[in-house]
């Protein structure tokens, strides 16, 4: 990474997805964790070089998941996003396979109150936080988004670009789960996809930095694993 001023943004990183290809699965630069293609997702103009483009149909995936079972403590889900249709839901980084067997959702909500929204389930697939971005989200405009659970402070958080981190409280424990991770779909809701792009996504088992955090946006110039 760079910039990288803690020398510690690989620290605690799970797997790291610049979604730079054109076509097919999306390879984990750091692990190995490929996200497997449904339906064709394309690539676009990215932050950093491509990303990864969604017309309203296609997902990526990675079934039953246990390495992704990131509920056992804290973590941070970091990802670019650019949505081209601000009306509709937009389920941007899922593991919510059922009213039963969901862990989170960080999703953009054109049809509710037009925020960036992150939802943290119980093991038993109750709503314990909710979580929205301090402002509306807008159309054809790239975001650095950021969502997760700090254990320490019993909290979900989320953040958008430089601007301050908003919590929620948890009212009951984070669960954990074999759910589906997916990336522009909400296995819960098969009919509703992600429509825009996403690029440079990372899954960090830590609650990142305020520092950490500007390192990552960059003053909107975005950040980049390599091996």
């Amino acid at each position: 990474f760079s910039p990288d001023s803690s020398n510690s943004l690989a620290t605690g990183l799970v797997a790291y997805y610049k979604l730079d290809e054109q076509s097919g699965g999306r390879e984990d630069a750091f692990t190995g964790l490929t996200l497997a293609d449904s339906n064709g997702v394309v690539f676009g103009a990215g932050v950093r070089s491509n990303a990864a483009s969604f017309g309203g149909s296609q997902a990526l995936y990675r079934d039953s998941e246990s390495a992704l079972r990131l509920n056992r403590g804290s973590y941070t889900l970091t990802h670019w996003v650019y949505v081209a249709n601000t009306l509709v839901y937009n389920p941007t980084l899922a593991k919510n396979d059922s009213t039963v067997l969901r862990e989170f959702l960080a999703s953009h909500r054109g049809t509710g109150n037009g925020r960036f929204q992150f939802d943290v389930f119980d093991t038993a697939g109750t709503l314990v936080a909710e979580v929205s971005s301090a402002v509306l989200g807008s159309q054809n405009t790239w975001y650095f988004l950021a969502c997760g659970v700090n254990s320490a402070t019993n909290t979900a958080f989320l953040r958008l670009n430089a601007m301050t981190t908003v919590s929620a409280p948890l009212t009951g424990s984070a669960g954990t789960s074999n759910a589906t991770f997916t990336v522009g779909g909400d296995r819960a809701n098969p009919t509703l996809f992600f429509t825009g792009s996403m690029d440079e996504l990372a899954i960090h088992s830590k609650v990142l930095t305020t520092q950490e955090l500007t390192d990552l946006y960059n003053s909107g110039s975005g950040n980049t694993y390599n091996s």
